[in-house]
């Protein structure tokens, strides 16, 4: 039943139904059962129906069309699987700093939130994209030419922000912000291939998809979730082949820099945590 529930949430928040049943499977179970992928499908349909009858059956990211990315370009998605998993590690990495961060100066789970409160000010004023989810981000991109410092910019404030956030147990949660750094990261990329003239710029767009592919995948360890939640929430079948080479370098980078799943690695600090206070704790 909790599997069956996770696999609708994703399934409801994303409009992406298969996604859904894929990411319980491969990310929280590990293990494709008959009665486990009846169940899971049950759900991440109901879900699906239930949200689109209120809300429309849309794709998740209203872009524009995408064209097919030519077999010839194909060696620079390699690029850009071993940048996201670079990228996701340390994503990864200030995740688990912040955590760390706010344990070791022991400040109260009450007063916590108060620290991001007040860094969000400035960010809001200054640099507002990289509040909230980042939803309008990744859709503004593909309107947008952006210079290549102020993706990078967007994309160091995004994480250490996201982390900050993270680290201090307010809600929100590191699913959509992953797709953003994945979204600028694809983005530079794609921007500095335009640049060198190695690339069209109609092609970026498939460059920030891709990266969010290859990022999801590096952060999440769960490749083929990463591949098909992409195309359910981009709305565009066409470039399936592209998502699967990416996603399949970021997470051969990632074995290699021996980087762990990102829930697995935060449930066990969970449960070190919880371990830890019940020891502390008067009898």
């Amino acid at each position: 039943m909790i599997t069956a529930g996770a696999s609708a949430g994703l399934a409801a928040a994303f409009n992406a139904p298969l996604a859904g049943v894929l990411f319980a499977l491969e990310e929280l179970q590990r293990v494709f059962s008959p009665p486990l992928l009846t169940c899971t499908f049950a759900a991440s349909m109901a879900a699906d129906i239930v949200a689109g009858a209120f809300l429309g059956v849309y794709p998740v990211f209203h872009f524009r069309v995408i064209k097919i990315l030519p077999v010839e370009l194909y060696p620079w998605l390699i690029l850009l699987g071993i940048l996201s998993a670079f990228g996701a590690e340390l994503f990864k990495r200030a995740l688990y700093f912040f955590q760390d961060f706010y344990a070791l100066f022991h400040i109260s789970p009450y007063f916590r939130p108060i620290l991001p409160l007040l860094a969000s000010i400035p960010l809001g004023i200054l640099l507002f994209d990289v509040t909230g989810g980042g939803h309008p981000l990744i859709e503004s991109l593909t309107d947008n030419s952006r210079p290549l410092l102020m993706l990078v910019l967007l994309f160091c404030v995004k994480l250490i922000f996201t982390a900050f956030s993270f680290g201090a147990g307010t809600a929100g949660g590191i699913f959509l912000p992953l797709l953003v750094c994945g979204a600028l990261l694809g983005t530079f990329v794609g921007q500095g291939l335009v640049v060198l003239g190695l690339i069209q710029q109609t092609y970026v767009l498939n460059f920030l998809i891709l990266g969010m592919a290859a990022f999801f995948t590096a952060v999440v360890k769960a490749p083929v979730t990463g591949s098909v939640l992409m195309l359910e929430m981009s709305g565009n079948f066409n470039h399936f082949g592209s998502l699967m080479l990416v996603c399949l370098v970021s997470y051969v980078c990632s074995d290699i820099l021996l980087s762990q799943p990102v829930y697995d690695v935060l449930l066990e600090r969970l449960r070190t945590h919880t371990q830890s206070d019940n020891k502390n704790s008067p009898e």
